[in-house]
């Protein structure tokens, strides 16, 4: 599926008000989309990573204040029924997390009034704003990392960075060219965003020789899939978690590789936090992969060994640039602030 398309595909989820200003962008902003906004009382935006733009009635860009499409409650309503396949109630354990993900592998983040009992929160209400983040695939997007770090097959990886700073796209190509090169390759894919099946088939490029665990908790789905699958490495976004530490390890002593994202600024800091720290100490990942940040999604700062907790010394530091998103022109708005 072609950049633009992508974008397409995830204005359809939203009101048709807004999907259809979205999908008269032209095709080099729309490859270029990371987010789809909409803020309750606020105009109709998309973030590239490098500006926001205000979508006007329209379809013209504007400045806030101005002629912008402004995101009323029915059009923010209707979207998050349209996110949720109009079955709110099958999404909410997602929901009481703060997210939905949706037909595609698009997640949309949702900033609403929390329902508790005692701390837990359990539902949502009076929805204030959508945050639809664009899912995308990068065929040869994970080139570098393939070259540098796995030209002598998988080892345990960590890929850290923001938000919105590459790190499932990136996971999403070693998975691909993993199983390409006929390794037993696993994805937990406890969000959907790695596979973005539907009805159990990935609608995302994961090779021949993958298999895919969908919504399963990420401690659970390597747990399950070292026992039943027998893969030699597997994947999986978002980790951190102390059931999830003592996962990774026991896929290391079953000689499993693991290859996995966890949010950060720096390698450094790893070892300062616990629930990284619990996962570097089980000895499964020999090397940290730094990534830019969302400016620079899919670049590649550095690489360095994360075996101890010393950040200085003879360990490997190595820089990988030009990150795999291609630049393209973008309409003359000034960027938010």
């Amino acid at each position: 599926m072609e950049q633009d398309e992508r974008l397409d595909e995830a204005a359809e989820l939203l009101e048709e008000r807004a999907a259809r200003l979205l999908k008269g962008l032209p095709p080099a902003v729309k490859g270029q989309v990371q987010e789809i906004r909409l803020r309750l009382g606020q105009a109709l935006a998309v973030y590239t990573g490098r500006r926001h733009l205000f979508l006007g009635e329209r379809g013209a860009y504007c400045q806030p204040g101005s002629s912008c499409l402004t995101v009323d409650r029915r059009m923010l309503e209707e979207s998050y029924r349209r996110l949720c396949g109009y079955s709110v109630h099958s999404h909410s354990d997602q929901l009481a997390q703060g997210y939905v993900t949706a037909r595609g592998g698009h997640r949309a983040g949702i900033a609403a009034t929390a329902v508790t009992e005692g701390e837990q929160v359990v539902a949502q209400r009076e929805i204030s704003s959508i945050c639809l983040r664009v899912a995308r695939q990068f065929p040869g997007a994970a080139d570098p990392l393939m070259g540098e770090v796995f030209s002598k097959g998988p080892r345990g990886v960590l890929l850290v960075g923001p938000p919105s700073s590459g790190k499932t796209t990136l996971l999403r190509d070693v998975a691909r060219q993993f199983s390409c090169r006929g390794i037993k390759t696993l994805v937990v894919d406890e969000r959907g965003e790695l596979a973005a099946s539907w009805e159990g088939i990935p609608q995302n490029d994961l090779g021949p020789c993958c298999d895919v665990l969908t919504g399963w908790p990420k401690a659970q789905g390597m747990l399950a899939g070292i026992r039943a699958l027998s893969p030699q490495v597997v994947i999986c976004d978002e980790i951190g978690g102390g059931e999830e530490a003592q996962a990774v390890a026991q896929c290391l002593g079953c000689g499993v590789q693991v290859v996995a994202a966890i949010h950060g600024e720096s390698l450094e800091e790893l070892w300062t936090r616990p629930q990284s720290r619990r996962l570097l100490a089980t000895g499964a990942f020999s090397k940290g992969v730094l990534l830019a940040g969302k400016g620079r999604p899919g670049e590649i700062l550095t690489i360095k060994d994360v075996t101890n907790d010393e950040t200085s010394g003879n360990r490997h530091d190595r820089g990988l640039h030009g990150g795999p998103w291609p630049a393209a022109g973008l309409p003359d708005v000034r960027p938010c602030g």
